[in-house]
């Protein structure tokens, strides 16, 4: 995710079966903050599967590795939180952390999430940030 694209940028994703929707990422006082919608293709599959309309969607627990990186160096998340989101009637869960980052002003940053769960599938998102 970008707003725009201002310089070539050489990025070496990874396709997994988990979607962080919807990335977002700005940076405050010190703190970097970021925030996404989760997709898990496995529990899509167990949704189906189940024959009846329970749904599964994907809600993320400290047991979940969570990891983010910013210009390649890993940071540690120092609070990470559920925001309930709707899609019309439908409760779906969306995600803000927070991680203490000072910019050094570099431009662009580059931000990457990645969320690897055993049960609920693997998968990353990149979002680039111009000062």
């Amino acid at each position: 995710m970008a707003n725009t694209l201002k310089s070539d940028v050489k990025l070496n994703p990874k396709v997994g079966d988990f979607e962080l929707y919807d990335l977002r990422v700005w940076f405050s006082t010190g703190l970097c903050y970021f925030f996404f919608v989760p997709a898990s293709l496995p529990l899509i599959l167990k949704e189906r599967k189940s024959g009846w309309k329970k749904r599964f969607p994907p809600i993320l627990t400290d047991k979940d590795r969570i990891e983010i990186r910013i210009d390649n160096r890993k940071v540690n998340i120092k609070e990470f939180v559920e925001v309930p989101t709707s899609y019309g009637k439908k409760y779906y869960p969306s995600y803000v952390g927070v991680v203490e980052f000072k910019s050094e002003g570099k431009s662009p940053t580059i931000v990457n999430v990645k969320v690897d769960c055993s049960e609920k599938g693997r998968g990353e998102a990149w979002y680039i940030h111009y000062f």
